[in-house]
């Protein structure tokens, strides 16, 4: 079951400003290829490689703010009210607008069958979204090759996926 439980509009400032083209499908191609040397290397840390290498690579490209959906994953009766509270105020610090804030709750099936995970790709694909924010890895897929593959079509779309730090705490207000 879907639940929407935040959804705003983007909001048109009359510029039709369209996201920047990638400056070259080899800088893609050159991190995966990066990714697979690490995989290849028995590193436990090549999937968290690759997560940083498609959030600098989606970032890098432009000065405006990044619109995101906040995306969460809990099991049948559980509402994600924490989760996607913690993934709001952070990518509130960020600067990033959020686009809207799903959840799907199935427990752990593979991300491609979760109606809310698949809402939050459509937003990509169609330019409404730049990114996906979760509190954890475990959100997308605790496989490997799931997470792989999710990172990968990310990145050949310049879209990104962001976790929040396990250390993070929101800065105080002053």
């Amino acid at each position: 079951m879907t639940v929407v439980v935040q959804r705003s509009e983007r909001q048109d400032d009359g510029s039709n400003q369209k996201r920047a083209a990638p400056s070259s499908s080899s800088a893609v191609l050159r991190s995966a290829a990066r990714a697979q040397a690490r995989r290849s290397s028995g590193s436990p840390d090549w999937l968290a490689a690759l997560q940083r290498a498609t959030v600098e690579h989606a970032v890098s490209r432009s000065g405006e703010p990044f619109v995101v959906v906040l995306y969460a994953l809990t099991t049948a009766g559980r509402q994600p009210t924490a989760s996607l509270e913690r993934a709001r105020m952070y990518a509130a610090e960020k600067g990033w607008r959020i686009a809207g804030a799903a959840f799907d709750d199935c427990g752990m099936t593979e991300p491609n069958e979760r109606p809310a995970w698949n809402q939050a790709l459509r937003l990509l694909r169609g330019a409404r979204a730049q990114g996906i924010v979760t509190v954890d890895r475990s959100s997308v897929s605790t496989n490997d090759t799931e997470y792989e593959q999710a990172l990968l079509w990310l990145q050949d779309r310049r879209s990104f996926l962001e976790h929040v730090p396990i250390d993070w705490h929101p800065s105080p207000i002053t």
